[in-house]
């Protein structure tokens, strides 16, 4: 079977990337001290999928590329608007 291109975003997620060093070092100080936790989320079926080829064709886990996109997504976060400020007042633990 031939592998498929998969263009867009996504590609990133295996490639290098152009983040500030800034960025990448706030992730990888977050990313250090880390825990993993379960939790329900809905997504959209079609991305669902796209996201299960991904995985296959790159030889990855689910987990790893949902991991790997949230992380990118929370670098340009940082790159473009600084640091994330915490959320006020008492925090439940079970986020």
């Amino acid at each position: 079977m031939k592998k498929k291109s998969f263009k867009g975003g996504f590609d990133a997620l295996f490639e290098g990337n152009a983040l500030s060093d800034h960025a990448h070092d706030s992730v990888r100080a977050f990313k250090e001290k880390e825990k993993y936790v379960r939790q329900m989320h809905s997504i959209k079926v079609s991305t669902l999928e796209n996201i299960k080829k991904i995985a296959y064709w790159n030889d990855k886990t689910l987990k790893h590329v949902f991991n790997k996109a949230l992380d990118m997504f929370v670098c340009k976060y940082i790159e473009k608007n600084g640091e994330i400020k915490p959320i006020p007042g008492p925090i439940d633990d079970d986020i």
